[in-house]
């Protein structure tokens, strides 16, 4: 039977291999140490990388929605433009047709004149000449009024045509700002579903990391038992 000094000879020689066996593991724990560094170094890399190219694509939006804010600007000065031609046509047509109505007046004034001059020298034949007169002027009603619905006429076409010119502006103004809100939330759901996927990698990417060092500890501490019982 083997004395105290044996067994105890005999454990210290079990405990130094056991320590030169945990002395080996070391060096394979700092080696995993130094992986799961380096691991987490390229996921912040990654996420790094997403967040830039976040930011481009928000710069992108940003850009082309100044860009469309420009086009519709252009747009409103160039409708300005063609209503202000327009009313500025409009005023010159007036003043022409004042004037044509000026002149006529005059006429009628002169011819007025001429007919009263004829009346005094012709009183004979005094119901002739009002006849005729009455003739003329109804003529001249006729003719004024004809002038007067036509430009009336003109007038209200061009306003219409004005104003469906603005009503097809406005529409397509309105399409463009539909196209540009859902590009804006494809993109959003496009960058919610990349960050969705780039969480999940990365609860795997820790998981995987805490079950090997669970595992290590583990193995480490069975053995670390299993040599104490011994």
């Amino acid at each position: 039977m083997p004395t105290l000094e044996e067994r105890v000879a005999y454990l210290e020689g079990r405990l130094g291999d056991h320590f030169a066996a945990v002395d080996d593991l070391r060096p394979t724990n700092r080696e995993f140490h130094a992986d799961s560094n380096r691991h987490f170094g390229d996921v912040r890399a990654e996420v790094e990388h997403v967040r830039t190219d976040m930011a481009q694509q928000f710069v992108e939006v940003r850009a082309e929605a100044a860009h469309l804010r420009t086009d519709m600007a252009q747009h409103f000065v160039e409708v300005r433009a063609e209503t202000a031609h327009l009313r500025s046509d409009m005023v010159r047509q007036f003043i022409d047709v004042r004037g044509e109505v000026e002149h006529l007046r005059t006429d009628m004034g002169r011819q007025f004149v001429e007919l009263r001059s004829e009346v005094d020298d012709l009183r004979s034949d005094t119901a002739h000449g009002f006849g005729e007169v009455r003739s003329l002027v109804n003529s001249l009603r006729a003719d004024t009024a004809r002038e007067f619905g036509e430009m009336r006429g003109s007038t209200a076409r061009e306003f219409s045509e004005v104003r469906n010119g603005v009503d097809l502006l406005r529409t397509a103004t309105a399409r463009e700002f539909t196209e540009v809100r859902g590009r804006i939330d494809h993109l959003r759901d496009s960058i919610s579903q990349e960050m969705h996927r780039l969480d999940n990698k990365i609860d795997t990417q820790l998981r995987l990391v805490v079950g090997i060092q669970v595992t290590t500890i583990l193995t480490i501490g069975s053995a670390v038992v299993g040599l104490y019982f011994k």
